[in-house]
């Protein structure tokens, strides 16, 4: 049986949103990418938060102030970045992270560049072994 490892589950490039983007353009990312969560990068290349879709829907709460809401920068609202593993990490590893520790998503150190996990892919690879 083959070992699964981080980089065989990541998907590279990272695709991620600046803190100083706005709730609208996040909700447009994330729906273009079919996303439930990204992470938030600094130019300089400093993962500074992540945006998942439930604290969007807790940000935008009920219809009141929407314009407003949705004009705010991503940074207002972001909670902690996703850990990060790197590529030979075990399944086993991503799975602790994901599952039990409650993590959305996993960031993957790969050779040249960050790729991310999400449940699904883990849910995929576990079906899949």
């Amino acid at each position: 049986m083959k070992v699964i490892k981080a980089g065989d589950l990541a998907k590279f490039p990272l695709i991620a949103v600046s803190p100083d983007d706005t709730v609208s353009h996040v909700l447009d990312v994330m729906q273009m990418y079919s996303f439930s969560q990204i992470p938030v990068i600094e130019k300089k290349g400093e993962i500074v938060g992540s945006i998942t879709e439930r604290i969007l829907l807790k940000h935008l709460g009920k219809e009141d102030k929407r314009e407003e809401k949705l004009s705010m920068r991503i940074r207002e609202c972001m909670d902690e970045p996703f850990p990060i593993v790197d590529a030979d990490a075990s399944l086993e590893d991503v799975y602790t992270l994901i599952v039990e520790e409650g993590y959305p998503a996993v960031l993957v150190r790969g050779k040249d560049s960050l790729g991310i996990i999400s449940k699904i892919d883990v849910l995929r690879a576990i079906v899949l072994r």
